[in-house]
């Protein structure tokens, strides 16, 4: 996804009244509204959720997938993407391959209330799956310098070079792991894996 600070440790889902937030049993009056945004010209401005809900093609999630979803916007994908930030979602609906949104050609936030849902559907909290999934590694790690993770989230493809041990400047090496986390912290990023049906999705905004 295209910095809302928003952050839920959402895993798994269990069915009925409850799913876990972070090891948490969470009431259903916890469930984080989610919002997507869809610029002009995207898959989502031209199929309209609010009345077919969102869909993806039977396919297996797996930790890869997270990665290339986040850090390469990889298509097709096991994982639909949302924000907790409607600002963010927002952002990623003012523009889009069909231009810039406008009154007459407005770009779409879509409003997901899954409370309303009897069976959640699993919900991924990319930043737990990335951070615990690399066999001990630090998914984090980097050898820039403080101003990184802002060049990072901006979308800079070559970095401003840091100082190293023994006095030499070298550009940063920025692993698709790193990548992936500060896009998600950026987009206040929840991953759903499977299907949200239309009556989940409350609303549909217009905004330019």
């Amino acid at each position: 996804m295209e910095l809302g600070m928003a952050r839920f440790s959402v895993v798994t889902y269990l069915v009925a009244h409850t799913f876990g937030l972070g090891g948490r049993v969470a009431t259903r009056s916890q469930v984080p509204t989610l919002y997507k945004g869809a610029g002009p010209g995207t898959h989502w401005h031209a199929t309209n959720a609010k009345l077919v809900g969102f869909t993806l093609p039977p396919m297996v999630g797996t930790l890869n997938a997270i990665v290339r979803h986040i850090s390469a916007y990889s298509f097709p994908s096991a994982y639909l993407s949302f924000s907790t930030s409607f600002a963010v979602a927002r952002s990623y609906a003012l523009a889009g391959p069909g231009g810039v949104a406008s009154m007459a050609n407005p770009g779409f936030v879509y409003e997901i209330d899954l409370s309303s849902m009897a069976t959640f559907p699993p919900l991924r909290d990319p930043i737990e799956q990335i951070s615990k999934g690399f066999n001990g590694s630090f998914a984090h790690s980097h050898n820039g310098s403080g101003s990184l993770i802002a060049e990072i989230a901006q979308g800079a493809t070559v970095f401003s070079q840091a100082q190293q041990s023994g006095g030499g400047m070298l550009a940063p090496a920025v692993s698709s792991q790193l990548r992936a986390l500060i896009f998600a912290i950026r987009d206040a990023e929840i991953l759903v894996e499977g299907q949200i049906p239309s009556g989940a999705v409350v609303k549909r905004h217009d905004v330019f």
